[in-house]
Order: structure tokens, then C-alpha cells, then sequence
């Protein structure tokens, strides 16, 4: 569920958004379902308005959840797909899930993507950090958003000093 906090709203989930997650998965929604819910949500529709054009809907996703951890030909070919997958039928909802399912299968040898596959895996342990360890939360997605903003790819998150 971090994963899907990071690609969609480009900020940790924290306490409260981590209860709702919790409540849903316990109350059996897959994951997927969970994902179409919360992209409905204004946090989300904020972000990314619903009449917002499918080419301007993708490539602000992508530049949201790239960065410049990956080039530029790898960012243009993924806002392409985004764009063609959401014109064959795909809700934005099912686009974010299969781009954080894809990130969390990228090998550290991925010439495109192992970057931004790090930088997620990252964003993920400074997100679990905040969340379950400094019991940090509330609604607020502009502090939300602060908590993973300057993680990258290279940065170390392998101790609570450098969290």
C-alpha cells in the first residue's frame, strides 16, 4: 500500500490513510478495488482532475512519479503507454496499480527503470518509517507529500539517522 501512496498521491500514507488502507484490506477489497476507491477521492481528483486530458493526466503522473530518476526517451515512452492504455479502457485507477505493481518487479540491471524502481523502494521505507514507527499521520497531504519529496534514489535508508 505504500507503493500505491507513493505513485498516486506522491506522498506517504501516515496514520490515518494507513488505518483506511488497513480497514479495507482486512475487510477483504483487493487491492486493486482499493486503488479505483481512493482515486476517486479528492485527495487524488485535487491532483488530478477528473476532466484533465488522458496525455495530461499521464504525463503528469509520470513527471510525478520519475522525477529525474529516469531519462527522458523512459519518461516519454511511459507517459505514451499511460496514455494508450487509459484510451483502450483503462480506468486511472488501474493504470496507477499496474505502474507500482510493474516498479516493485524492476531488477536493480533494468537499463530504464531500476532508478525509479530504487527511488520507490525507498520512498517505501521513509514512508513505513514515518508511518508505523514515528505514528505520524493526518490529512493533510501537503506534509504528507513533504515526508517523501527529497528521497531519490540515492538516498540512505538504511538506519533511523538516516531516516
Amino acid at each position: 500500500m505504500y507503493r500505491f501512496f507513493a505513485v498516486a498521491f506522491n506522498a506517504a500514507p501516515g496514520t490515518t490513510y494507513m488505518d483506511q488502507l488497513y480497514e479495507a484490506v482486512t475487510s477483504g477489497m483487493s487491492t486493486e478495488a482499493i486503488v479505483e476507491v481512493f482515486t476517486t477521492k479528492s485527495q487524488f481528483t485535487d491532483v488530478y482532475p477528473r476532466f484533465m486530458s488522458n496525455k495530461d493526466f499521464a504525463t503528469k503522473l509520470i513527471n510525478n512519479v520519475v522525477g529525474t530518476s529516469a531519462s527522458d526517451a523512459a519518461k516519454a515512452k511511459a507517459v505514451a503507454d499511460v496514455e494508450a492504455a487509459i484510451n483502450s479502457g483503462y480506468s486511472r485507477g488501474k493504470v496507477i496499480f499496474q505502474i507500482f505493481t510493474n516498479l516493485a518487479s524492476k531488477t536493480a540491471d533494468d537499463a530504464d527503470w531500476a532508478g525509479t524502481s530504487k527511488q520507490m523502494a525507498n520512498q517505501v521505507e521513509v514512508s513505513k518509517y514515518y508511518t508505523e514507527t514515528l505514528l505520524q499521520g493526518g490529512e493533510n497531504m501537503a506534509t504528507l507529500k513533504k515526508v517523501i519529496a527529497g528521497v531519490t534514489k540515492d538516498t540512505v535508508v538504511n538506519s533511523a539517522t538516516a531516516l
